[in-house]
């Protein structure tokens, strides 16, 4: 549902978050940037999808 995280960290070129300082990886701003992303994109091929369906029915 959500993008890679290590792959588009790599991409950004972003490190990954080091979870021995104590903090979490949820902490981190880019893990809901990325995942808020995936979903949208994958809610909009799922929109294309429908509505190329729907064409051909019609």
């Amino acid at each position: 549902m959500a993008f890679r995280q290590d792959i588009a960290r790599r991409v950004m070129r972003k490190p990954l978050p080091s979870s021995c300082d104590g903090s979490s990886a949820y902490d981190d701003p880019l893990t809901y940037v990325l995942r808020i992303s995936g979903v949208m994109v994958m809610v909009f091929g799922v929109v294309i999808a429908g509505m190329v369906t729907l064409m051909n029915f019609g």
